[in-house]
């Protein structure tokens, strides 16, 4: 039985992984490298990823938060878990424009 649980986990990642890969994948294409680098970093620092897609839609609710990259000047931000229970966990959806009506989307958790 947990080794069933485990393997749907892996699973997940694993399409998790294709999708993040193949969205960084046509982000580069679409961006500078220097763009792409500094997209690279903030991906990083969001910690736990996931629900990598490429849209042409930002929610209706969102906030345009500033950045300190040098070319990535700003995201937006849906967060619908801003201090959580414990004061210090935060999660929502980011979206950074790639191009004149698209968006990298990806979920994240700190």
């Amino acid at each position: 039985m947990m080794n069933d649980i485990y393997d749907i986990l892996l699973e997940y990642d694993k399409i998790e992984y294709d999708k993040k890969d193949k969205c960084l994948k046509y982000v580069k294409s679409k961006v500078t490298n220097h763009l792409y680098n500094d997209i690279l970093e903030y991906i990083k620092e969001c910690e736990y990823t996931d629900q990598f897609e490429i849209t042409e839609n930002i929610p209706d609710i969102k906030t345009k938060q500033s950045e300190n990259y040098k070319y990535l000047k700003y995201v937006f931000v849906d967060q619908y878990c801003n201090g959580g229970y414990t004061g210090d966990e935060f999660a929502g959806w980011i979206h950074i424009k790639i191009d004149k009506n698209e968006y990298l989307k990806f979920h994240y958790t700190m």
